[in-house]
């Protein structure tokens, strides 16, 4: 039998929630749009960590809740202020790019990695906005075990 994949409790979902809305505002705050909140979900499975997804006029946030809780504090730290910075700037600039100059500016602000990637990107999110997804050299089983073998 496999083992069991770690998950998140209510409590720590009930914190990412939280974050993701302080996050939010603070993004708001720092380039002096308005932003609404908006849901957060813990549907996403597979590889990807976090995603910002549009469809349409209706914009949301995915969490992996089993990636989430292999390295909680990280995640709580760095990949919910990555897929919010991702939703303030589309909505501050709509045609920026996904990782660009507006999106790192923003993230080294907001106090996140200002990487292009987290171990887990948003690949799935970029396309999930109607952008083409971003390339990498990495495949992603082999990113994923990258991050799980390096020292944090």
């Amino acid at each position: 039998m496999a083992p069991e994949r770690p998950n998140l409790s209510e409590s720590q979902r009930r914190q990412v929630a939280a974050k993701a809305l302080d996050d939010i505002h603070r993004a708001a705050l720092h380039l002096d749009i308005a932003l609404a909140p908006i849901p957060v979900k813990f549907d996403l499975t597979g590889g990807t960590a976090g995603m910002y997804c549009r469809r349409g006029a209706t914009r949301w946030l995915r969490f992996n809740p089993h990636i989430f809780a292999t390295d909680f504090e990280h995640h709580l730290s760095d990949t919910i202020v990555h897929e919010v910075c991702h939703y303030a700037i589309e909505m501050a600039y709509y045609n920026a790019q996904s990782h660009g100059k507006e999106w790192r500016e923003l993230m080294m602000i907001m106090g996140g990695e200002s990487l292009s990637h987290l171990p887990f990107d948003s690949r799935a999110g970029v396309a999930c906005s109607g952008e083409e997804a971003a390339s990498t050299s990495l495949p992603l089983w082999l990113s994923a075990a990258l991050y799980f073998n390096h020292a944090t």
